[in-house]
């Protein structure tokens, strides 16, 4: 069994054995995914947790320059980046296309996540390449609630 299979299943046994066998948890696949992306794009948080435990790294970045943080955000598992923020991830990174956690976050409408990046110090003047920030991402959708928790923090 691969890093990628036993994440898609949540298998946190086959995973401690991988680790034991001294597996790469560091390596990418051939998208720049380290099983800690994985885990996070699939809202494994327990799975989050160990490889973290174990000494993944947690900023790492896949080929498109995210991180395990930006893909949870993207998603919304709210869990994961709970558990990833609480490792120090940088919740200021920006993908190759500029966009930060935050970002995603509001443009998908996750005003649990807004809040949570929010109280982790995110940066909220971050612009992606097209020149938006997070509140024009919310804007642009319509996500009342999300432009409300941003107004008083944007300048």
């Amino acid at each position: 069994m691969d890093f990628s299979s036993i994440i898609k299943t949540g298998d946190l046994n086959a995973l401690k054995l991988l680790i034991e066998e001294g597996h790469d948890i560091n390596q990418s696949d051939t998208r720049g995914f380290t099983p800690l992306i994985l885990a996070s794009y699939f809202n494994q948080s327990a799975i989050v947790q160990e490889l973290l435990v174990c000494g993944a790294e947690v900023d790492k970045v896949d080929s498109a320059g995210h991180t395990a943080l930006l893909g949870a955000s993207f998603k919304g598992y709210i869990d994961s980046m709970s558990i990833l923020l609480s490792h120090n991830a940088n919740v200021n990174h920006t993908g190759n296309n500029g966009a930060s956690a935050l970002i995603y976050a509001a443009q998908f409408g996750h005003l649990d996540v807004v809040q949570l990046l929010i109280e982790h110090g995110t940066d909220v003047e971050i612009t992606d390449h097209n020149g938006m920030k997070a509140i024009d991402h919310a804007r642009s959708k319509g996500h009342q609630d999300i432009i409300t928790a941003l107004q008083d923090l944007d300048q």
